[in-house]
């Protein structure tokens, strides 16, 4: 099969990144990745959640607005990074409200989006979510996955951004899986 290539920087990717089912990246990652041993992985218990994720990667306690309970970054060996927010959230809110804040900060200043995708669930989570694919800065292949959600049986909500560059791809991608299906309120 031949494809054209779309050269980024020294980077050379089939034109088919830019415009394909956005999805479809992560279940391959995912699948390529394979099992978590308990070896592998760091849990954080908080008085209101759990979650895991990979040992080698960094929750980012250094930054401004870190709050270990409801707004942490945790960053990938590489360059990729996923943002945790919890919030008040009344049941049957309409959280779509803050995904849009999200994505009109990113879609554009940050993602040069070539393609959009729609996705409803992050874990065990339902919700709603956008992805974003294109180039970061316009520069980096990559994309973003923006998802909220009000969690059933709490007063919570979550807001979840997978900020991803493609080169991580095998890395970012299964770890995000990780964290969503480790992600447990108390």
């Amino acid at each position: 099969m031949m494809f054209a290539l779309g050269t980024v920087g020294a980077v050379n990717l089939p034109l088919a990144f830019f415009f394909d089912d956005p999805e479809d990246d992560r279940e391959e990652a995912i699948e390529d990745a394979g099992e978590w041993s308990e070896s592998d992985l760091v849990t954080v218990n908080r008085p209101g959640f759990t979650l895991q994720y990979p040992k080698d990667w960094r929750l980012a306690t250094n930054q401004a607005d870190y709050k270990p309970d409801s707004l942490f970054t945790i960053e990938t060996p590489g360059s990729s990074h996923i943002v945790i927010e919890i919030f008040d959230a009344a049941p049957g809110m309409d959280v779509s409200g803050a995904m849009d804040d999200v994505l009109q900060a990113l879609d554009g200043p940050a993602v040069e989006t070539y393609s959009y995708g729609s996705f409803e669930t992050w874990g065990n989570y339902k919700g709603v979510g956008k992805h974003l694919k294109g180039k970061i800065m316009s520069m980096i292949p990559g994309g973003c996955r923006v998802f909220a959600a009000v969690v059933p049986g709490t007063n919570k909500g979550i807001l979840i951004t997978e900020f991803y560059m493609s080169e991580d791809l095998p890395v970012a991608l299964p770890g995000y899986d990780l964290i969503s299906r480790t992600l447990v309120f108390k």
